[in-house]
């Protein structure tokens, strides 16, 4: 959707381009008193990779946890590492680079201090672009990410209370399990 939109395709038929690179600039800078300009932008850089390697804080200790009821492990653990990478890559450094070409980096529904799904990036994105109805979905895409989220985490932490129950580090009562393995008290 979002090469679509660079690309002309969008409602109102206007290819964006590096518009908004070229106009406001990919970034905004933090302001920084008394200091040249590179080192607001690179205030802002590091304030947004500080923030966002908290969603990736869980990803390599759930695969290994994954790993214990994988079948052929050998085989299926280091593609399941490779495959993260490329997924990383793809949903999150090109969504970033698309959206930077879609919405200005000036745009007011970004820089209110509003908060919920309509400020969401790729809500901002499609709404600027003209189609309507479609932020609503990306809005259920988004609930439906979280709520996939809070699942993963309750399946790392189940599993870490069970293994822990098995060596005598949480009660015993959390070792029980289903006929298909699953421990149900924890």
């Amino acid at each position: 959707m979002a090469l679509v939109l660079v690309c002309g395709g969008g409602p109102s038929g206007e290819a964006y381009g590096f518009k908004f690179w070229h106009n406001t600039g990919p970034t905004k800078e933090y302001p920084v008193d008394g200091i040249g300009d590179g080192i607001g932008r690179l205030r802002a850089f590091v304030a947004v990779i500080t923030f966002s390697v908290f969603a990736f804080a869980f990803a390599p200790e759930l695969r290994v946890v994954m790993g214990g009821e994988m079948r052929n492990l050998r085989r299926n653990l280091p593609i399941a590492g490779q495959t993260y990478f490329y997924r990383l890559i793809f949903f999150y450094v090109f969504d970033i680079f698309f959206i930077g070409l879609i919405v200005s980096s000036n745009n007011k529904s970004l820089l209110n201090d509003e908060s919920g799904a309509g400020s969401s990036l790729w809500a901002v994105a499609v709404r600027e672009a003209g189609i309507k109805g479609l932020e609503y979905v990306i809005n259920g895409v988004i609930v439906i990410s979280a709520w996939s989220a809070g699942n993963a985490y309750l399946y790392l932490a189940s599993r870490t209370l069970y293994s822990m129950a098995l060596v005598g580090n949480a009660p015993k009562i959390f070792t029980q399990c289903t006929k298909s393995g699953i421990p149900y008290y924890a």
